[in-house]
């Protein structure tokens, strides 16, 4: 794993972060498969038997991290994103499926308010997932992720434009 300063402990968000660093430079330039791969096996070797991923107490807290630093769902969502996203050959499907699971089960009976928590959760269970209206929970439903993602372009504009062409864009 990766530290902000290049001594132990490792934090896993900032790891999960240089993942996805490597994985896009290596679509330009030459990287070494191995950094990917250990990277890989170092976040999963930290998942708890629950599938989620204990938020880091040390490091650097502002902006992005500070978010992560207390909330189990966020830093599970965001890390098990890593390596889905740099995972192309599906090596580490049992780990991200505990992921997924334990995801799933921490949104039902709640409502998630954070538009960034809630486009992780999303996109880590592929899109299927939005909140019960006025119920809290979460219910299976794709054809309505038409209307969440409305909602969130309303709220946050710039946010939802970056995550569209992120997501949706073809090469």
């Amino acid at each position: 794993g990766f530290s902000w300063f290049g001594s132990a402990p490792a934090h896993k968000v900032l790891t999960a972060y240089g993942l996805e660093e490597f994985a896009d430079m290596a679509e330009v330039y030459s990287v070494d498969p191995k950094v990917i791969a250990r990277t890989q096996r170092w976040l999963l070797s930290q998942q708890r038997s629950d599938g989620s991923f204990e938020p880091d107490h040390g490091g650097i807290r502002e902006g992005a991290i500070n978010a992560m630093a207390d909330d189990t769902l966020r830093t599970t969502a965001y890390v098990a994103l890593a390596v889905k996203r740099t995972d192309s050959g599906g090596a580490h499907h049992a780990a991200l499926e505990r992921a997924k699971d334990y995801v799933r089960k921490t949104l039902t009976g709640q409502v998630i308010s954070d538009p960034y928590t809630l486009s992780l959760c999303t996109e880590l269970l592929g899109g299927g997932f939005v909140p019960l209206a006025g119920k809290g929970g979460w219910q299976d439903r794709s054809r309505q992720m038409a209307r969440a993602y409305r909602a969130m372009a309303r709220r946050h504009p710039r946010a939802y434009l970056l995550f569209a062409m992120r997501r949706f864009a073809t090469p």
